[in-house]
């Protein structure tokens, strides 16, 4: 489920996957979107990778790459805007086969499905509807003391 929810997230506009270290500086010293760029703890770094290898990024489907290669201190996401695509396999390069020349996406999903909606098994929407109402009412209540 948090794989579809990255795919679906990294597909909308100004979805940045930060660390809490990346988002305290932000919220030390808030920018705009169009200046996130501006911020040292969230300039990408691409790495440099023999193209037919892997990136790194700690998805299974990847264990074969560089992982045994690779430093993750915090998380096995590069902080890029959507469209960098660190985060799904590869090097962002084409490799030349079918399905790269098919579409002109850089948009790789984390699970391998596509970018299909969000699926919600049956039982987690009336979950999410009660907590959502259980944490109003306690918002109210709390404000009455």
């Amino acid at each position: 489920m948090i794989n579809q929810f990255l795919d679906w997230a990294q597909n909308q506009q100004d979805v940045w996957i930060v660390s809490n270290e990346q988002l305290l500086d932000w919220v030390r010293n808030p920018v705009p979107a169009s200046q996130l760029n501006n911020i040292d703890s969230f300039k990408c770094s691409t790495p440099q990778v023999d193209s037919s290898m892997q990136i790194c990024n700690g998805m299974p489907q990847n264990e074969a790459g560089l992982l045994s290669h690779c430093d993750f201190p915090d998380f096995p996401f590069f902080t890029c805007p959507n469209g960098a695509n660190l985060t799904g396999g590869g090097t962002g390069q084409s490799t030349g086969d079918a399905a790269a020349t098919q579409s002109s996406s850089p948009y790789v999903p984390f699970n391998g499905q596509g970018s299909g909606a969000l699926s919600i098994t049956s039982g987690v929407v009336p979950a999410l509807v009660f907590g959502a109402l259980l944490g109003v009412a306690s918002v109210f209540r709390l404000g009455r003391l």
